[in-house]
């Protein structure tokens, strides 16, 4: 009786939440587990998803040609050897190939790790398509991650992506959050809710409880800060240079000097209710009825806009060089693996 492979007695635990929730923290947090491993973000999967949907299946020659030309899968950094899991024209399961995937990512980064049992998927997306993921992978775990919207919005307006306006801030926290909500309702035995806050205050003990939830026993040789594993190369960069640390419980309300008081009121005016329901104190729940106070904030929306758009070719040159690259490099057998599975496809509806 053939050996199963290694690969597929692992099994995902997803992490997703608002983006700058610290879900990139959390997923270093849990890696640091001597049987869990984490990879760069993902979001090619939702792709591959999407395509299976639309088709019916999947054939392995898609599912390379849906990879290798994801900008994401530039972060990841490894070159599989795609010939090693089957032919082009192969219908594969798709939890299955991930799961492969994923495992030439472990066995790239992470040689020496034995007994690994989960990998995390820290990508923030997951929980706007955690329906699909946990019934793609039925023994996944789902972590959803909690943090005050205006925290969120201080982390990332001055970035080079996301929102930089306090009321569509304000509603990009509240559809994540409520999609995070709607995750814990429908598969209450398999997501767990955690406040990002509560985590910082009571750390380490509050790992303990996250390990816990995604059946990971609390093991002596636990990192608690992912001391002497390597990082994914996407966490090397400037926006995440603090997930590798300590988690600080004085940079909590480090929001409140950083967003300017109008900002606050705008978001606090249209997200009031869910701020409430999750224990955060509005500072001013309504607008003021003359919007004057509100000019300033209008005039550096208006101006900062422009200057997002001019950074975004230079910060984001290295993930657009790398993919590009990765193209000009793999394109031709990529191609070949596409087409000849469009010819499998065309020639079993014949």
């Amino acid at each position: 009786m053939p050996e199963t492979p290694a690969y597929q007695s692992i099994d995902p635990i997803f992490v997703g939440g608002c983006p700058r929730s610290g879900t990139t923290m959390m997923g270093v947090q849990v890696s640091g587990h001597p049987q869990c491993f984490t990879t760069p973000e993902s979001h090619f999967i939702y792709q591959l998803m999407q395509h299976r949907e639309k088709h019916g299946e999947i054939l392995w020659g898609d599912f390379v040609g849906i990879v290798e030309r994801h900008t994401f899968f530039a972060t990841w950094e490894i070159e599989p050897n795609w010939a090693e899991y089957g032919e082009p024209e192969k219908s594969i399961e798709l939890a299955d190939a991930v799961r492969w995937l994923v495992w030439q990512y472990k066995e790239t980064y992470y040689p020496g790790k034995q007994g690994i049992t989960r990998w995390v998927d820290h990508t923030p997306e997951n929980v706007l398509h955690s329906h699909s993921m946990l019934n793609l992978f039925p023994n996944a775990r789902f972590v959803h991650l909690k943090r005050d919207g205006r925290a969120c919005f201080a982390s990332v307006k001055n970035l080079n992506w996301g929102p930089n306006s306090p009321s569509m801030a304000a509603n990009w926290w509240l559809k994540y959050v409520g999609m995070g909500d709607a995750t814990l309702a429908a598969f209450p035995s398999r997501c767990s809710e955690i406040y990002y806050e509560e985590f910082v205050r009571n750390y380490p003990r509050s790992l303990e409880i996250v390990l816990s939830a995604v059946n990971l026993p609390i093991l002596a040789e636990t990192k608690a800060e992912n001391d002497g594993n390597p990082l994914p190369s996407d966490l090397l960069d400037y926006q995440h240079s603090l997930v590798s640390k300590r988690p600080d419980p004085a940079r909590l309300e480090s929001w409140r000097e950083q967003l300017k008081f109008v900002e606050v009121v705008r978001f606090d005016a249209v997200a009031t209710n869910l701020l409430k329901l999750n224990g955060y104190e509005p500072v001013a729940p309504y607008e003021p009825e003359t919007p004057i106070a509100s000019i300033g904030c209008y005039l550096w929306e208006l101006f900062v806009l422009p200057v997002r758009l001019m950074s975004f070719g230079f910060v984001w040159r290295k993930y657009i060089a790398r993919t590009y690259f990765r193209w000009i490099r793999r394109s031709q057998s990529a191609n070949q693996f596409k087409q000849r599975a469009r010819d499998a496809r065309r020639d079993s509806g014949d």
